[in-house]
């Protein structure tokens, strides 16, 4: 069977480094970290799975994207497969956009992102996210790698990714995308950001968008 090889380290572009969707999926609610003025006021999640990151969700526009974070640090653009694919690069932020539509979205840990509160303010937040909570909330990952002291998490169904240290309990990377979308974007990464096939081999999307549980590149 046909396997395209899944670019694993996609987080490590950024610090770390997809249309659609049903709607949000569950978001953890006690996540963030920042300013936690007005007792009154609480701010939402940072991220919901599959549907958003801050105040951008998967399928804007990106000068969406623009009106919130203003002028990139650095665009990328490449057209592959009909479609014309950009990276925009901020401090902190990676964006990822097909046909003009946000993709994916990154965010490292300690990295702050405007969020909305109860009361319809903004301030901003980061997240801090342990395994254990993440483990509680969402169950065990539908697959994952560990790559050079790097474990990367695919949580597909809910359309989330995350990157932690081989060793730590903290996760230090998030990356958003829409569901059960993982593999359709494997081959834009690889041509893109350069990424050698032998660098992805070791996770890899089966031809029906299946992802076998591979570690230390043993299929489980």
């Amino acid at each position: 069977m046909r396997r395209v090889a899944v670019a694993a380290a996609i987080l490590a572009l950024s610090a770390a480094l997809w249309t659609g969707g049903a709607g949000p999926a569950s978001a953890i609610g006690d996540d963030h970290e920042g300013d936690h003025s007005g007792a009154a006021c609480q701010p939402g999640p940072v991220f919901v799975p599959g549907y958003s990151l801050g105040p951008v969700n998967v399928g804007a526009p990106m000068a969406v994207v623009q009106r919130w974070f203003g002028q990139p640090r650095a665009v990328q653009r490449r057209t592959f497969q009909g479609n014309l694919w950009t990276r925009l690069v901020y401090a902190g932020l990676n964006v990822l956009a097909r046909n003009d539509a946000v993709v994916a979205l990154t965010l490292p840990q300690g990295a702050a992102v405007p969020v909305q509160t109860n009361c319809g303010t903004l301030v901003t937040a980061s997240y801090n996210l342990p395994v254990g909570t993440v483990l509680q909330t969402y169950g065990a990952p539908s697959s994952r790698v560990a790559i050079n002291g790097q474990q990367y998490w695919v949580y597909n169904t809910q359309g989330m990714l995350l990157a932690l240290p081989a060793a730590g309990n903290i996760v230090q990377g998030v990356t958003i995308y829409p569901a059960g979308q993982y593999c359709a974007m494997v081959p834009m990464y690889v041509s893109l950001f350069g990424f050698a096939i032998n660098v992805g081999s070791a996770m890899q999307c089966t031809a029906a968008g299946g992802l076998p549980e591979r570690e230390g590149g043993q299929l489980r």
